[in-house]
């Protein structure tokens, strides 16, 4: 049952945050044509509504909504009914679901913006397209800003993930059901085809035929880790979100909600930098800063010059996990990297492995692990120079810093025993310059060096502030939770039967803000921080409803047409 408080909601998002306007502008053809004879506004309303209530976006389930669910005075408010003749106030136009199909067709010759749908003389950097692209992220943004409220002081620290959601339509040919094995993720994956269907196929004989638009997609194959942890392909979209992640709770209250302020939709199996910097760059654009960024492996993983540089220059520190093959001692001038941080040469080698507790571990686990974090973290080099854009750091003596005793820093030994500090007993045989030297320069000039500071982070890696800021990560994928959980927004691979990377990212986009909506009224009413005034969160006065008979209705009508005229 739809309340006065989710139209409230459908209005503000909708509407008064000034999406319905975009979203004409965007169907309003260049060369002019036909006036609308009604809202096609109220396609988004309606699918935001059904969203809401039911967790599906189909046009037959939002026309039902929109013409039954919604109250009388609110179908005739938005023009989902309409008195056609004041004179005749029995005689009412209703929406039809041919209305809203039209719509959707409208959406698709104004919004894709991908070849498999746009005419051959758009194909390629044509201006139209890359409007037809921005056209699209303004509404996205529009809807998500609408359910977002003032982050408080502090509040700097976002999570990125991506997610795969399947695609409506079945691919063209599909492939086997084998699990992908985590690698090179620079490399973008290919899925391979089973040996009955990479046959030669004959040459077509005869004019060409174009693809009919039914059978036309922008959807690809991507890979997917299932709820098992195992990884396997999919075909569909990737989403892609930035997440707000709150300042570290307050006698157990947290300051502010995790609320998803961008989200971007494309194909699976594409690269995901240069979506992921766009995101990034479209949050920068609002004025609003970002101190560290959260992610997985999947982010740090990619070569130095592509992300960790690009950040940097962004002014942002990044919080990230390991891979297996992060671990282990490399050697840089005769210091020993390894977690992007530099360590004395002399460095014990049975601490270069040391692997983060899984998530059932127990806090005995949790000890030993940081236990042996501090006892290698003795051994690291001062970092006295951070990694910039031009890959060059300096590293100072971990003796000269005060952690270990070496003989090859005069008064360090005797000062480390004092202390109970770690004594270097055999120096290196060769003088290092970072035994020698107040500091070392080193600049990252191939992938090999690269790769080795790839993991660069302000805190120590495996350090209890780094490893409680990487934890945070998980608001991220709360947020994911909500946005698919079937109890929450329930986005799912029946939603919709809508095809079409712009169809697609406006459903994703009202199923974004009804997540959001939902993460906001649960942090309020769990901690009562929220503003009771604002649009999202004020509660309407509600005394129930009824149904109203043929007499009853028709009155309802003249009233409305009186209040109007007057």
């Amino acid at each position: 049952m739809i309340l006065p408080r989710d139209l409230a909601t459908a209005e503000h998002v909708i509407y008064t945050s000034g999406a319905a306007d975009q979203f004409r502008a965007a169907l309003t053809s260049a060369k002019g044509g036909r006036r609308p004879t009604f809202d096609q506004a109220l396609f988004l309303l309606g699918m935001y509504l059904s969203v809401e209530a039911h967790g599906k976006s189909h046009v037959r389930r939002i026309h039902d909504v929109l013409t039954t669910e919604v109250p009388l005075e609110w179908q005739l408010k938005w023009g989902i009914r309409r008195v056609l003749d004041p004179g005749h106030p029995n005689e009412v136009w209703v929406i039809a679901e041919a209305d809203l199909q039209n719509v959707s067709r409208s959406l698709k010759r104004a919004l894709n913006h991908t070849p498999a749908f746009l005419p051959a003389r758009l194909v390629g950097d044509h201006p139209d397209r890359a409007r037809r692209k921005a056209g699209l992220e303004a509404i996205m943004d529009t809807i998500t800003d609408a359910t977002l409220i003032a982050r408080p002081a502090g509040g700097l620290d976002y999570a990125i993930d991506d997610t795969g959601l399947w695609a409506s339509e079945r691919a063209r040919r599909k492939i086997l059901d084998t699990e992908v094995e985590e690698g090179d993720e620079e490399v973008v994956p290919a899925p391979t085809l089973p040996e009955d269907a990479v046959e030669d196929e004959p040459e077509p004989t005869g004019p060409r035929k174009r693809r009919s638009r039914r059978e036309a997609t922008d959807a690809s194959y991507g890979v997917k880790t299932r709820k098992d942890g195992k990884r396997t392909w999919f075909f569909g979209y990737a989403l892609h979100a930035l997440v707000r992640v709150p300042e570290e709770s307050r006698d157990g209250i947290r300051t502010e909600p995790p609320l998803v302020q961008r989200i971007r939709l494309i194909p699976a199996g594409q690269d995901i930098v240069e979506v992921s910097l766009a995101l990034i760059d479209s949050v920068l654009a609002t004025g609003q800063g970002i101190r560290y960024l959260l992610g997985d492996r999947h982010y740090s993983y990619k070569r130095i010059e592509r992300w960790l540089y690009e950040l940097l220059k962004r002014g942002i520190s990044q919080v990230v996990t390991l891979r297996e093959d992060d671990h282990g001692f490399r050697d840089w001038e005769g210091m020993q990297f390894v977690a992007g941080h530099a360590h004395c040469p002399q460095v014990p080698e049975h601490l270069g492995v040391i692997k983060e507790p899984g998530t059932d571990a127990t806090s005995e686990e949790w000890d030993d692990f940081y236990a042996s974090i501090e006892e290698r973290q003795a051994y690291a080099c001062q970092r006295t120079l951070p990694l910039n854009i031009n890959g060059e750091t300096r590293w100072r003596c971990p003796a000269l810093n005060g952690t270990v005793g070496c003989p090859k820093r005069a008064g360090t030994m005797q000062a480390a025993r004092s202390l109970g500090l770690p004594l270097i007993n055999q120096p290196p045989e060769h003088t290092l310059p970072i035994c020698t030297q107040d500091s070392v320069g080193l600049r990252a000039t191939n992938e090999t060096q690269g790769r080795l500071l790839k993991t660069h982070q302000k805190h120590y890696w495996g350090s209890r502030i780094q490893i409680a800021l990487a934890k945070r990560r998980t608001f991220v994928e709360g947020w994911f939770g909500t946005f698919k959980g079937d109890s929450a927004a329930n986005k799912n691979r029946g939603s919709s039967l809508y095809t079409g990377l712009a169809h697609a990212s406006i459903e994703v986009s009202i199923f974004s803000a009804v997540a959001n909506v939902i993460n906001l009224r649960s942090w309020h009413d769990e901690t009562g921080l929220g503003d009771p005034t604002h649009p999202l969160l004020a509660e309407p006065e509600y005394h129930g409803f009824r149904y109203l008979s043929r007499q009853e209705h028709d009155q309802h009508i003249r009233d409305h047409l009186d209040e109007h005229a007057a």
